[in-house]
């Protein structure tokens, strides 16, 4: 199986939800998204945001078979990869999510649904005029505090001490979360085209995590 044989399902005119083997689809500029049925999620779930080519979560879905992991991803070029190594490597708890975290998050998943969250290295925007591109905000926690189990966790992990920091008080600022922990080593985390390709660099890697407080799901 290779990336080229994921193909996209439709063009922006005719774009809407798209499910099958696995894979959502998830338009932008898009405003039905609630008339999509998409079936709510039992059990253990966990998330990935910003998956890239997939080694994270491909990783950790055969380390944790018990459990679904969702994998999301707004590149068609990187969720190609992921579905190849998904079908390669015989990966069966796997669901993966073509679109923007933010429209996936608010439409489609249930509230309290879903065990732990990890985001990998979202993009940084650095510069000013491009804020508003930045995954990590007051609204994204909002959609994350929904969709999370009571005591759930969220780790953040990036290069950008500007980012860790922006990110750290958006957190402290949000009456849902308390901080657990930070580290710039994790053993066992596991490991991703970021994450080698910064420490190759000599860059520091910032591990932040947050838990939700308990609101009874």
């Amino acid at each position: 199986m290779k990336p080229k044989d994921l193909k996209y399902p439709f063009s922006f005119k005719e774009r809407r939800p798209y499910f099958h083997d696995k894979v959502l689809f998830v338009p932008e500029y898009y405003f039905s998204h609630h008339l999509f049925d998409f079936p709510r999620l039992e059990g253990e779930v966990k998330m990935e945001y910003c998956s890239g080519n997939g080694h994270w979560v491909i990783d950790r879905a055969l380390q944790n078979p018990d459990k679904l992991w969702i994998a999301v991803e707004k590149r068609f070029d990187r969720v190609a990869k992921i579905y190849s190594k998904m079908k390669n490597r015989g990966v069966e708890n796997l669901l993966i999510v073509c679109g923007k975290g933010e429209d996936f998050t608010k439409h489609y998943l249930s509230p309290c649904s879903i065990s732990e969250i990890f985001i990998n290295f979202p993009d940084p925007w650095p510069k000013d005029k491009h804020a508003k591109h930045r995954l990590m905000c007051p609204d994204f926690l909002g959609l994350l505090e929904n969709v999370l189990k009571d005591f759930g966790k969220v780790t953040f992990v990036t290069d950008d001490a500007v980012y860790l920091e922006e990110t750290r008080s958006c957190f402290e600022a949000h009456a849902a979360f308390d901080f657990s922990e930070y580290s710039s080593n994790v053993v066992h985390y596991g490991s991703s085209y970021f994450e080698t390709l910064w420490r190759e660099k000599g860059r520091m890697i910032h591990y932040l995590q947050f838990s939700k407080k308990e609101k009874v799901c």
